[in-house]
Order: C-alpha cells, then structure tokens, then sequence
C-alpha cells in the first residue's frame, strides 16, 4: 500500500506498549514471562528485562519496559510466571500491573496483589490477572480442579514432568507442570493424582493439551483419563485418553496429545475416503444449526493425533443440547499440517440422549482442501426434517471490488462470513478467483464461489482480512452477492467504500456490511482559540429514530495529517446503518494526561445517498479544565423539518449504604437510559455534595449533560475497581431532569458493587420502580378517615376493540391492613378513586392477573397515584407485560419524598420433596411468604392450564 505523496507509508507504533510493573514487599530475581491475551489472539511468550543488565523487581519498586504486540484485538487478560528462581522457598509480591499504548495513551490496569510461590497451595509461579476497566464486568479468577488417573497397566507409572494445558471458548491456561509444594510428581500405577489449576474463566471448555517430557521408553506413562472440574459450578469435563506417553504417529514420536470432551447426547460418526491420500493433518471442526439456535465451533480433534487417517471411521460424542430441531450441519478444518487436504466421505448422527435407533447419513464425497476439488476446506450439508421440505443446498457467487483509491490492493489472506435470516455459512477464506489469476487488485472485481444450505434472505456479511504480506491494506468498494433458489435469481449489493487497514481510517480490518447502510460526510469545525491538537482519541456517536451508530472514530485517512486545528474544517466520512431520522450526536475525548482541551465550534452531517443535510450548534469546550469540566457533549439536531429537542443537566445522586466497608475510592460511571436513547458511558467525578465522594452513609449529586431522553427507564452504574477496597454498597441512584424540578426517578440497588460480596459484580443494570416528589407537602404517614381520595391513573398499551376486557386484581398494603380492587383494563388509559379507607400508609402496590381469558399480550406501563387531600403524588413504573395463560404477581414499593423506598427483592425457592414412599405429588400448587412487613401474595408455581409435579427425594427450584 503507498501513501497519496507516494513512496511508502511509514509503520505507526500503533502495536507499541509501556508495561509497569509494581513490586511489593517481597521481589525476585528470577526472569518474568509475560502473555498478553485478546480476543483474536494471544501474545507471548515475552521475556521482560531479559538485556537489562541493572536488577529488576526490587521491593516496593516500579519497573517500565516497552513491548510489541500485534494484531490480537481487546486485552483481557495477562498471565505471569517466574523462570530461574535460585531456589524453591522464593516468592514475588506483586502488587500491580499496567499496560499503557503508547500513541493513544490508553491505560489498562491489572489489580494483583498477589505473591508467586511453589509453596503456597501446591500451585506453580504462574498467575492470570484480568483487565479492570470502567463500566465492563472483570472476568473471575476460577479455580479448576484436575484429576490425573493413571492406567492399571504394567510400568504404566512415570516420575517424568507431566504438563497440562487447559483451553476454553476465552483462551487457555498455559502450559502447567502438575506438581505439589514444588516437588516433581511421581504417577503411580493406578492411582489419581489432583491439581489445582487457577486462571481467568476460561468459559466452556473444548480441550486438554497434555505433556510428557520422558527421555527413555522405561519413563513411558500410559494416561488413562483427566477429569476437570469447576470448583464454584461444580462443571465436570472428562477427557478420555487410554494411550502411552510420549507414542509414535506416522514414523513421528509425540510427546504430547490433545484430548476433547466426550460426553453429549449425540454420536457423531465421520468417515475418511478409502483412498491412501484421503486422510488429513488439520484439526477438524464441526458446526450444528437447528431451529432454536447454533452450536459450534466444536473440536473433532487433530489429523496429527491418529485421527482422520485413510479409510477410518472416527466416532465422538457432541452435546447438540437446547438447538431444537437440526436442519443442516458444517464441517471442515483449519489447513494445518504437512498434509491438511481431507477427502470426506460421509457424517452420521445419532441421539443417545434419549436413544434414537434412527441414524441420520449425510453424504459428503467431496475434498475439503485449498488445492482440490472446489478450493473449499468447508462443507454445508442439509439434515431432513419430517415436518419440512429439504433445504436446499446452494451456490453463492461472491464479486468483490476493490477500490480505485492508491494503494487500494491487497495480498492479504481475506475471508468472508453470509448471514441470513437463516443463519450463516461461516468464515470462509476467498482463495480461488474464478476469473483472475491474482486477486484484489487496485480497481479490480473478483468472483469467488461457495457452497452454503440456503440461508433465507441475506442481511449482512463480515469481510475480514488476516494483515499478512506487505502492503497489507486494502480499500473496499463493495460485495455483490449473486444466488438462485428456485426459478428466482437474486443480487444482494453490500456497500463499503472504506479502508481494512491498520494504518487507515479507523484501523479496523474487519467490517460488517448490511444492505441497508448509510454513508455520511462529517465536517468538524475547531475554534479559532481552540489550542494545537494533541494524541487524543475523538469519537462521535449518531442517534436517530431506528437506532444509534458505533461508536465512530475522528481521524484523518492520512497519519501525517494533523487533524482539529484552530480555525480548520475537517471532513471524515463515515458509514452506520440505517438510523431512520437523526436527532442528537454525541461527541467524546479521551481522558489522557496533559490534555489542554478542543473548543469545537458545530458539526455538520450529509447523508451520501439522499443528500440529506444536518446542522449541530456546539460552541462550547470539551475540557476538564473548564468551567463544565466535561470530555462528553450531546448535541440535538437543527432541522427545519422536526423540533429541536432540549438539552437537559440531569441530577444524578449516588446514595451510599450505611455499611462498614460502604464506601469506595474507585471511579464511578454511569448510563442513563430512556425511550429516547442513553446517555454513554459518564465518569462521575465532581460532586455537588463537600467532602470525599462516595463515603459511607453520603448522597453524592452530579450534572450529566444530555439531550432528553424522554421518560427514564434504567440506569447502568459500576466502578473500575481502583484503589483500595475499592468495593461500594449502593443504596439507591435518584435522578432529575434539572436542579430546580420538583420529581425524580428512583432506582433502587441496595446491594454491594463488591468482585467479592453480593453478587460478585462491578456493575449493574437498575431498572426504575417509578417517580416521586422532591420535597413531601404532608408527612406521609396518612389518617385515611380525613378528607381526600386516591386518584389513580392507570396507562397500558392499546387493545383492539374485539377483545374483552382483562380482568385484573390491584392490592393496596398499608401499615394497618390491605384492600383489593378488582380492575376491568379495556383501554390504553382508565382512571379509578378510592379512599382506601383503614390501611394506614400505603408501601406497596401489587398486582395480579389476568383472571380472565386473554387473548393477547398486554403491557402495564405505569400507575399514577395522587391523594386529593394530602397531595401526596407518585407514578409507579410497573413496565410488565400480561400473557395469555400465565398467572403474574407484581409489585413495587410506594414512593415518598424523603424516605428511601423499600428494596424489591428476589426470593430464591428450594422445595425438597422427601424420600418417602408416596412422598411425590402432581396438581396446582402455590406459594406464600409472610414476613414482618406482611405477605407476597399467592404465587403460582405451575402454569395456568399445566399442572406441577414434585418428585420424591427431589429438589425443584
């Protein structure tokens, strides 16, 4: 790829990190290996300070080193190990790592607090730490136990080093030595020896890699199974091997092997040609479709490990649970291997989970390699269904254009992925041109072909490429997509008009494309008085009435061009979907050192296709340093055709528990969200309230500025896990929609934002229970005999004239007794008055129903409450739906100015039945729970025409 001056384009230090490293009160000498995991690949092994002659990782020392990492997508986790320890009795007292990208200056914190000894609970030098970053949940450290059983074969045992290394849907364990309180493990015939393994939550797992170093045949182990389990879920993985260790495979010896879980409720059969070059090298894999979802990729295993061999059958057993009806399969494999061209003959399934005798035989009889057949190394074969006609399979045919822009070609590896209404047909590589001998040159249209069960109506495709080569960028003008099914031909145009580069735009190269997408200019004018730009990332975010865009990055096409001077105009084209009519942006800076600020004067939005145009008055400062102290600005759109919606600073109070340990030093943030769209991700950083924030028994108040959301519906709030005890309990969020508006909307949480209490969770999502009034006009405790009624407004969604009324039942709980009242819902809107008379002050309202025949869905929106005497005033946001044959209960608490509302709480119900004879029953049961502050209600643990049945000796949740 060559620049638009010519000559080539200098290589930005976009992969170079600073990595710190804080030491405790205890260091090491030992050299530290550092792996860095993201989600597309994995960096490392790196050594850190391996050519650094001065001593390293000193007590209560901080350690830079600068390291280049590639292509491996948003960092995750870390893992750490200690290497050439003088001595077992050693140990590390690491306190904190921090990796900082040294262009953008994004900073991603590791928390560890940890020592690295062999001592200490039989684990190795090895930790794993996840990233701890604002407004995400941290990945759990979790604690795999692994069972080793050892066969009961003569001189089966070894005192050889055994390694293991765990792999899951999010990443790998490393390889680990199995041993205890450092000293070498012996495996003794028959026996089972336990480890423990601890890493970041690997997911569900797919496979075990596992190692023998033995140096002679006499140190040969033969490996029964291992067995792994999840310490807190109690997951079981088996994973059989009944082999000897190191063995032989194709004149090779091996030393280690990976095993795959065999447990599932169906038998999968694959069948190699019976020709002697049939067999494969690959690893091979296998994805399943039915009618409620897709499974895969799963892992049949390796060529490398005496599998996929000429004229074998291997069998395994998948678990395919949960898909509903299967309707087509895909299988193919990774072309890996000395010899990774695969000749399949035939995939046969069978349920054991119930036992089906019924075996379903898919023929293939087809290669699946790059260099034969079709060029393909993955098929699409289609499973019958009884109920349903056959589909079909089809031919896709792929014209990709590249653009005419300088530099535009490619000869990186690129692959594309067809999603339907039908699912989608995988991550196919676009290696054979059908009509050009070299493929994506500049200016230049490719055809590519492939297979795929018919895929209903196409939506979108993800074109990928892997940055490999020089010159690897590629600028894409769009994707054809050509198919027929039946007698009609279909053509499916893909826009993109976009740059797949590291070095370009938005440094993505992958992309989604939609057949529905919007392209727009964005001119960027900067104030005269605005200082010299500095590396500071600036997004924008478009809102409209079909959706919001990504997040949409600021940056000139060119590294050399400076972008957001004073006085310039700056124009970006950028591509969303379809977002309907736009009626707000949102424009954002990175917070980064030194960062004096950006006076933006407006923004100005073309639509490419419709030429449509929109204006943004902003005018203002997006600076810490002044008197807004905001990165973050909303603007509304200025259109003659709609209303230009207000901008409002919206009140959030942060109210902290009265617990010990309450408080925290971490940063908060926060997102509004409402019927119009949300706020973003806001830090809460200065508060109206005087003294530290977020202490124990305190209400913290701050402005977020947004364009109106509408009615509030729920807030996300969380903390970055920074400082010590860095924990909080939350009371309560209350928010306004200015300093001087006399209501608020309630969001209550009473629980701990604590990785280690509560639910173990940084972050959570409150939905509102409903509005209430600033200041009381009564004490609200009320003398129902006094004169006043309750008026109350109840709104829901629309019913059709056709249908009967829904019958529903409204109880009203007071201190003194509670009252009933039947309800007759036959519109979006109805009014009711009571006094409710003798139930002293009312706490909380519920509601249930239907109790009559309903015939379609129903939402409760919202119940406005307001007393003609006290002038007590609240709206309780009940936001449920009422579904035909269903028995609902739901209630929230009342809502008075100046006390805190009373928490809706989640009950968890164990029902044992007993282990006697008889003790099981089936029929209509339901439940009550009586407490201090009255009962729950009938609740009704079966369905309304279903009955429930409780099992002797056992538990129903």
């Amino acid at each position: 790829m060559r620049n638009p001056q010519g000559g080539k384009c200098p290589l930005r230090p976009d992969d170079e990190w600073k990595v710190l490293m804080l030491t405790g009160n205890a260091g090491t000498e030992a050299n530290v290996i550092l792996w860095i995991y993201g989600d597309k690949g994995v960096a490392g092994p790196i050594t850190l300070g391996k050519d650094n002659r001065k001593q390293l990782f000193l007590p209560k020392q901080e350690n830079e080193f600068q390291v280049k990492i590639k292509h491996i997508g948003n960092i995750y986790k870390i893992r750490l190990e200690l290497n050439g320890l003088l001595n077992e009795q050693s140990e590390w007292n690491l306190q904190k790592v921090t990796l900082q990208h040294i262009k953008s200056k994004k900073t991603l914190n590791f928390p560890a607090n940890t020592r690295l000894s062999r001592n200490r609970d039989g684990r190795d030098f090895v930790c794993e730490l996840p990233v701890v970053e604002a407004g995400k949940p941290i990945y759990p450290i979790v604690l795999y136990h692994v069972y080793v059983y050892t066969g009961d074969l003569e001189q089966a045992d070894t005192d050889s080093a055994v390694f293991l290394c765990i792999y899951g849907e999010k990443g790998d364990s490393g390889l680990r030595l199995l041993h205890k309180s450092g000293s070498p493990e012996t495996f003794q015939k028959g026996t089972v020896k336990v480890f423990e393994v601890e890493t970041v939550c690997l997911g569900e797992l797919q496979k075990v890699l596992l190692r023998c170093e033995a140096n002679a045949k006499s140190q040969y182990w033969y490996c029964d199974k291992v067995i792994v389990r999840e310490a807190e879920t109690n997951s079981e993985y088996v994973f059989n091997c009944g082999r000897w260790l190191p063995f032989m495979s194709q004149g090779v010896i091996h030393s280690e092997i990976e095993l795959y879980p065999q447990e599932g409720d169906w038998k999968i059969t694959v069948v190699t040609g019976d020709f002697e070059t049939a067999g494969t090298t690959a690893t091979v894999f296998i994805y399943a479709y039915g009618e409620n979802k897709a499974s895969g990729p799963i892992i049949l295993g390796s060529g490398k490990h005496q599998l996929f061999n000429p004229k074998s059958e291997d069998t395994f057993k998948i678990n395919f649970r949960d898909l509903g009806q299967l309707y087509k399969i895909r299988i193919g494999h990774d072309n890996t291997g000395n010899d990774p061209s695969w000749y399949l003959e035939e995939v046969r399934l069978q349920r054991v989970v119930p036992l089906s005798d019924e075996e379903i035989c898919l023929p293939v009889e087809c290669w699946l390699a790059e260099d034969k057949g079709e060029g393909d190394t993955w098929r699409e074969v289609a499973i019958r269904n009884p109920r349903k006609e056959l589909l079909p399979l089809l031919l896709y045919e792929i014209h990709v254009y590249t653009g005419t822009k300088l530099g535009a070609e490619t000869d990186a590896n690129v692959y594309i992925n067809l999603i339907g209404t039908r699912g989608d047909a995988g991550k196919r590589k676009l290696h054979r041109s059908k009509n050009n001998d070299v493929k994506f040159r500049h200016g230049q249209m490719d055809i590519f072909c492939i297979k795929a069960v018919s895929l209903g109506d196409l939506e979108k495709v993800l074109i990928s490429h892997d940055g490999a080569g020089p010159g690897n960028g590629w600028f894409l003008d769009k994707i054809v997509i050509k198919h027929k099914e039946g007698k009609e031909a279909q053509e499916v145009v893909f826009p993109c008009n976009r740059w797949l580069d590291e070095n370009q735009d938005d440094g993505k190269t992958e992309r989604e494309l939609t057949a529905n997408t919007q392209q727009w200019r964005v001119q960027v004018k900067t104030e005269r008085d605005s200082p010299e730009p500095q590396e500071c990332k600036r997004t924008l975010v478009i809102y409209g009435s079909k959706g919001k865009s990504d997040e949409l990055l600021l940056s000139s096409q060119n590294p050399r061009y400076a972008c957001f001077l004073p006085r310039a105009t700056d124009e970006f084209i950028v591509e969303t979907i379809d977002l309907g009519d736009v009626y707000k942006i949102r424009v954002s800076c990175d917070d980064v050192p030194g960062f004096e600020g950006w006076h933006l004067k407006s923004f100005h939005l073309e639509e490419l296709h419709t030429r449509k145009e929109l204006n943004f008055d902003c005018n203002c400062w997006l600076s810490l340093n002044r008197e807004d102290k905001e990165l973050v600005k909303e603007f509304p759109a200025v259109n003659e055709d709609q209303k230009t919606l207000p901008v409002y600073k919206y009140v959030v109070s942060v109210h902290i528990g009265d617990r010990w340990g309450a408080e925290t030093f971490a940063n908060v943030y926060i997102t509004l969200y409402g019927k119009r769209g949300d706020t973003g991700v806001r830090k809460l950083h200065t508060s109206f309230t005087k003294g530290r924030k977020f202490q124990r028994n305190k209400v913290d108040s701050f402005l977020v500025e947004a364009v109106s959301l509408s009615d509030l519906q729920k807030v996300v709030i969380g903390h970055d896990g920074e400082g010590y005890g860095a924990g909080m309990y939350l009371k309560m969020v209350t928010v306004k929609e200015s300093q001087n508006s006399n209501k608020e909307w309630v969001f209550p949480w009473w629980n701990w934002l604590d990785t280690h209490l509560g639910l173990c969770e940084t972050v959570c999502e409150i939905a509102t229970v409903g509005i209430r009034l600033i200041t009381s006009p009564k004490l609200p405790e009320i003398n129902m005999k006094s004169s006043g009624v309750w008026i109350m407004d109840i709104t829901g969604s629309d019913m059709s004239n056709e249908v009967d009324p829904i019958c529903l039942f409204f109880v009203f709980y007071g201190n003194l007794n509670h009252k009933k009242l039947p309800l007759q819902v036959t519109g979006k809107a109805i009014q009711i008055k009571d006094e409710l008379a003798d139930i002293g002050s009312l706490y909380k309202v519920q509601v249930t129903g239907p109790h009559s025949e309903l015939k379609q869905p129903w939402h409760l929106d919202l119940l406005h409450l307001k007393h003609t005497g006290t002038k007590e005033e609240m709206y309780l946001a009940f936001d449920c739906w009422f579904n035909p044959n269903e028995d609902k209960c739901v209630e929230l608490p009342a809502l008075y100015a100046d006390q805190e509302p009373l928490p809706v709480v989640e009950y968890t119900i164990h029902l044992h039945t007993g282990d006697l004879k008889k003790a099981d029953a089936t029929g209509e049961a339901y439940l009550c729970i009586q407490g201090e502050k009255s009962d729950s209600g009938k609740r009704w643990l079966n369905s309304r025409n279903g009955l429930i049945t409780f099992p002797r000796g056992q538990v129903k949740h």
